[in-house]
């Protein structure tokens, strides 16, 4: 599954760090940051990992653009601040978004621009039991 992570304002990516930097440390997520400059890229690479048994560590790697990328859905304009590659990770995934929707409850996060969970949604899917197998292909609401 490829995360996305929107927000109908321009976010910069310090301000992106700085949220995913705090949510680490207060949810026991490794984070490692490494900026890639040369003449066709421009981005921050971040490392996101969490132990869940004593010796797995699930991780991925989001990449944070300077320009970001515009996505029109139902009439609104989202930017794109963060997208990961394929991960098969979707415990992780879904730890990391309800914690960075709690620390930024005006985004939304997206898997294959497909599927549309804001903080309220995260939040319902907690309050009815929490983390299930299946939980990002289920769309909550087509709310954008």
């Amino acid at each position: 599954m490829g995360l996305l992570i929107l927000s109908t304002r321009k976010v910069t990516p310090e301000e992106s760090i700085a949220s995913i930097a705090s949510l680490s440390l207060k949810n026991g997520f490794k984070f490692h940051m490494e900026e890639v400059k040369d003449n066709s890229k421009n981005y921050v690479d971040l490392y996101i990992a969490k132990h869940y048994k004593k010796d797995e560590e699930e991780y991925f790697y989001l990449e944070l653009r300077y320009d970001q990328m515009k996505i029109i859905k139902n009439n609104k304009l989202y930017n794109r601040l963060g997208v990961t590659d394929q991960t098969d990770y979707p415990r992780l995934m879904y730890d990391f978004s309800l914690e960075y929707l709690r620390l930024n409850p005006d985004h939304c996060i997206s898997f294959h621009r497909e599927t549309f969970f804001f903080l309220k949604d995260m939040e319902d899917i907690e309050s009815g039991g929490g983390y299930f197998d299946d939980w990002c292909f289920e769309n909550p609401n087509d709310q954008l």
